[in-house]
């Protein structure tokens, strides 16, 4: 390993310990660790290419590139290294000038090892700058997306070295380092999703250096699948070194090779549209005597992501109208964003516990359609075709006055697949229209809003694998957190997605700290969702989701607010939340851009009828079943069950099920114990209905048993609530329903 690290400042002392600290985590193995400074005199540029170059011809060449240097952007959008020059002062070292530095010494692995600048790049300038070298001068190139801690920087480093010293494939031993971070930080922390891995291939997998300095071993040939992102299996053992006769040829002699047979192929161009016209059916037909008729061909069975936890789509963009951009240029940018996805994705991914497959425009097509609901429509049918949970496609247009190409990403998240948390599903603008300047720049980088993008969607995936597979919600809303943080966003109009994301995750977390009667986190939880919803509504005053975000969120204040909810003892409504919660749920109804799918739809009409309900309940003094039924809510649940069509919209289920769930229990306050027992009994029979749902229902059949003196159908309806309760591990539900049978159980005092 071939470490270069700058005094920058003539601080010395920062430069010692650092490279104090490199050495003790790499003593255990036999990793031999250079330090330019100690070789070459300076960190310069100069001093890199002639210290590589002197290893070369040594035959003893470097396998890694370490360079604990800042790295860091300027306005013209080009990344750049802190090092020094010949005199000891600052040099700016474009990675454009370390490629070339670098190319012909075959480096197994480039890492971007430096402390955090007081100017971060932008992740849209480092990545594309390190697929650039991946493909120029390393087989693989590691560099952090954000800004990462000392220690944690040499830790993922040395645990990245000492993996490949002991045989692993780079990728893999990038898991090893990221489990070394969340190891030391914990599973909240966001530090492991910092580094990203880039191959030369997408099969390619650099294998570690062996102990004395032996040499490298070879790639693994194995491959993935097109458009699956792969989870890593086991350890890859290493492979003996291969040399191809290719490898030795000059790059400048493949250039030249390369246009003499792009000056042939030219050439050949009118001969071959005349061999095709001579073989055209017309001119094939007057040589046909006798035909023999054949069966159609079979369908070819589409490829379906239904064996992965989560599936997601990039489909083709709509082209802009009047030719004004080749449509081969306008598709090259969404394969860009594609691919970049695909690479986020697949990082962000491996820690997890599930594994993600994803499909591109190649397989499934393009998205077309003039207004938004057109697209999610077609959105909506390939998620079906495909098994998909998530559908990634958009809209570009040509700005003649820009000369810009604008692409505005969208995405449609399946409501089946996610139906216990609907506010999350169905279609968003992902983000504002993005520029890309004309003409189109054909190098490898993607254009620095494309790839902060794709990196911010990939983090969503994640937040809603988390939030919507395994109810993380606190890893979820780190995802989110850390897509809104990617550099871009903060000054983005139309991040009124990721604001309702986070917001709809505080609002789960307000939840949890409900069923464990945390009053202090329940509201503080409910304080961070608004600040969002707030911020969404501000982005899109027109967007109906803010207002109903709103809405839910102080519906929950006005029972945690009062005093007496510290207890868990309910006897009181804040008056002034619940009122705040009548008022955004209105906004909700008149806001122009209502949600289309009608899960989503159903999910507003229930915020509206808890409002309801609670708003009676609270205020009316004379509660009869009379009333009750005449209440604006009850006729709202109607148009609730009436949308879950028994079953035919598996979206409403849950919903419907809390619907029949506020219904009995307003006939339950108001004395009619039966027809509230028809309602829970109507609630247990829907498919979709969530376990802790089931749960509280049961646990209401078992209350209103006791208040009809139906003491062994009130043990019973305990006991299949306690048998939920065991199959969930809740403790304190446990013990409540132990503890309601053991009274009901206990004989009567006289």
């Amino acid at each position: 390993v071939l470490v270069v690290i700058p005094a920058l400042e003539g601080d010395e002392e920062q430069r010692k310990a650092e490279k104090g600290r490199l050495t003790a985590r790499l003593a255990q193995a036999g990793v031999r660790v250079d330090f330019l400074d100690e070789r070459g005199g300076r960190s310069s540029l100069a001093a890199i290419q002639r210290e590589l170059r002197r290893s070369r011809s040594t035959g003893d060449p470097y396998h890694v590139l370490h360079l604990a240097c800042p790295l860091e952007d300027d306005d013209t959008q080009l990344p750049y290294l802190i090092l020094e020059n010949e005199e000891g002062a600052r040099q700016r070292a474009v990675v454009d000038q370390l490629k070339w530095c670098a190319a012909e010494h075959r480096l197994r692995l480039v890492v971007f090892g430096g402390l955090a600048p007081a100017r971060p790049p932008a992740v849209a300038t480092t990545l594309p700058a390190a697929a650039e070298l991946a493909q120029v001068c390393a087989e693989a190139v590691v560099v952090p997306r954000f800004p990462m801690e000392a220690d944690a920087l040499n830790l993922f480093s040395a645990e990245l070295y000492l993996a490949m010293a002991d045989g692993y494939a780079v990728d893999h031993a990038v898991v090893e380092a990221r489990r070394a971070l969340i190891r030391e930080a914990g599973e909240q922390s966001a530090g492991w999703a910092s580094p990203v891995l880039f191959l030369r291939e997408p099969a390619a997998q650099a294998q570690g250096a062996e102990v004395a300095g032996a040499a490298a071993a070879a790639l693994s040939p194995a491959r993935t699948p097109a458009g699956i992102v792969a989870q890593p299996g086991g350890t890859s053992a290493p492979a003996e070194t291969q040399e191809h006769w290719w490898s030795a040829i000059p790059i400048e002699l493949w250039i030249a090779l390369l246009g003499a047979a792009t000056t042939i192929l030219v050439a050949l161009i009118p001969i071959l549209a005349d061999v095709a016209k001579r073989d055209a059916p017309e001119s094939r037909a007057a040589a046909v005597v006798t035909e023999t008729t054949t069966a159609p061909p079979t369908p070819t069975a589409l490829p379906s992501l239904a064996a992965y936890d989560v599936g997601a789509i990039v489909a083709g963009f709509q082209l802009p109208e009047g030719g004004a951009v080749d449509p081969a240029d306008a598709d090259l940018q969404i394969e860009r964003f594609y691919l970049q996805f695909q690479s986020e994705l697949e990082e962000s991914m491996r820690p997890l516990r599930f594994r993600a497959g994803l499909l591109g425009p190649a397989e499934v097509g393009r998205i077309e359609g003039k207004t938004p609901d057109e697209r999610e429509q077609q959105a909506a049918r390939l998620a079906r075709d495909y098994a998909a949970d998530l559908v990634v496609y958009g809209v570009m247009t040509y700005d003649d006055l820009t000369n810009q190409l604008r692409i505005q990403p969208e995405y449609y998240v399946v409501p089946e697949s996610f139906g216990d948390a609907l506010e999350m599903t169905g279609a968003f603008r992902f983000g504002s229209p993005i520029g890309v300047s004309m003409p189109i720049n054909r190098g490898l980088g993607v254009e620095r809003e494309l790839s902060a993008r794709a990196a911010s969607l990939a983090q969503v995936m994640v937040g809603l694998s988390l939030f919507l597979l395994e109810h993380d919600y606190q890893g979820a809303l780190t995802a989110f957190e850390a897509a809104a943080a990617l550099p871009g966003w903060e000054k983005m109009e139309g991040r009124e997605v990721v604001d309702l994301l986070i917001g709809n995750t505080q609002l789960a977390l307000a939840v949890e700290a409900a069923a464990a009667c945390d009053r202090e986190g329940v509201l503080a939880r409910l304080d961070e969702a608004l600040l969002h919803f707030d911020s969404a509504g501000q982005q899109a005053p027109s967007y109906a989701r803010a207002y109903a975000g709103k809405a839910s969120a102080h519906y929950l204040a006005s029972v945690w607010a009062p005093e007496d909810s510290a207890n868990c003892q309910f006897e009181s409504v804040d008056l002034a939340s619940l009122q705040l919660a009548k008022e955004d749920i209105a906004a909700a109804q008149q806001a122009s851009e209502q949600p289309k799918e009608i899960g989503v739809r159903s999910r507003m009409l229930l915020t509206e009828a808890q409002i309801g309900f609670m708003d009676w309940w609270s205020t009316t003094a004379d509660q009869t079943l009379e009333l009750l039924k005449q209440q604006p809510f009850w006729a709202t649940t109607e148009k609730i069950i009436a949308n879950y069509e028994n079953g035919d919209n598996v979206s409403v289920g849950q919903v419907a099920s809390d619907a029949r769930l506020l219904r009995g229990q307003g006939l339950f306050a108001v004395g009619d114990c039966w027809s509230a027992q028809d309602e829970f009994d109507a609630a247990l029979a829907i498919a979709e209905t969530a376990p802790e749902r089931r749960m509280e229902v049961w646990s209401l059949k078992g209350d209103c048993f006791v208040e009809l003196q139906q003491t062994s159908a009130a043990s019973d309806a305990y006991n299949q609530a306690l048998q939920i309760a065991r199959q969930l591990g809740s403790a304190d539900d446990i013990a409540y329903f132990e503890a309601a049978r053991r009274q009901l159980s206990a004989p009567a005092a006289p």
